[in-house]
C-alpha cells in the first residue's frame, strides 16, 4: 500500500450507521459466488441476510475510511481474533470497494487486526481467493457450521 493511501484512511470500528452498507455489499458480494449463483433469490437472501446479521451482531466488524471523510467506507472486515497461538483467527467477510482493490487496503486491515497469525477465511469470491491467498489465509467453510 501506497505510504500517501495510508496517510489519508482512518480504521475505525462499524457503528449502526454501517449496517446497510455492510449488509448490502456483503450479499451483493457473495450472490455471485460459485457457491449461491444458482439458489433462488428469495432463499438466498432471507437465509442469508440472517447469517451475515447475526455474524455482524457477534463478531467485529472493522471500517477503513478516509481520515477526512469517516462515513465513507472504503473497504471493511467482519472477523474474530483469538490472541492464543494455538487457534486460527477467521475472517467472515472481506469487502473493498473496486476502486481500491489494487492499494492493498485489505493487506492493511488484515496487518492492523490481525498481524501475522494464521488466519483463515469462510466465504470464497474471486477478489478475496485472491486476497487470501496473498495474505496466506486458509479457505474453510466449514466453521460456519459451528
Amino acid at each position: 500500500m501506497e505510504n500517501s493511501f495510508i496517510e489519508q484512511v482512518t480504521l475505525r470500528k462499524a457503528g449502526t450507521s454501517d449496517h446497510n452498507f455492510v449488509l448490502n455489499s456483503w450479499l451483493k458480494s457473495l450472490r455471485t459466488s460459485m457457491f449461491f449463483h444458482q439458489c433462488p433469490d428469495r432463499i438466498y437472501f432471507e437465509n442469508m441476510a440472517g447469517i451475515i446479521n447475526h455474524l455482524i451482531k457477534v463478531k467485529e466488524t472493522a471500517i477503513l475510511c478516509p481520515t477526512e471523510h469517516q462515513g465513507q467506507i472504503l473497504a471493511f472486515l467482519c472477523y474474530e481474533r483469538i490472541h492464543d497461538p494455538k487457534v486460527i483467527n477467521t475472517v467472515y467477510f472481506a469487502y473493498t470497494k473496486k476502486t481500491f482493490r489494487m492499494l492493498g487496503a485489505q493487506t492493511y486491515l488484515f496487518a492492523q487486526l490481525l498481524g501475522d497469525d494464521p488466519t483463515q477465511y469462510t466465504f470464497a469470491t474471486k477478489a478475496g481467493n485472491q486476497a487470501a491467498q496473498a495474505l496466506k489465509a486458509i479457505y474453510n467453510p466449514f466453521i460456519m457450521m459451528r
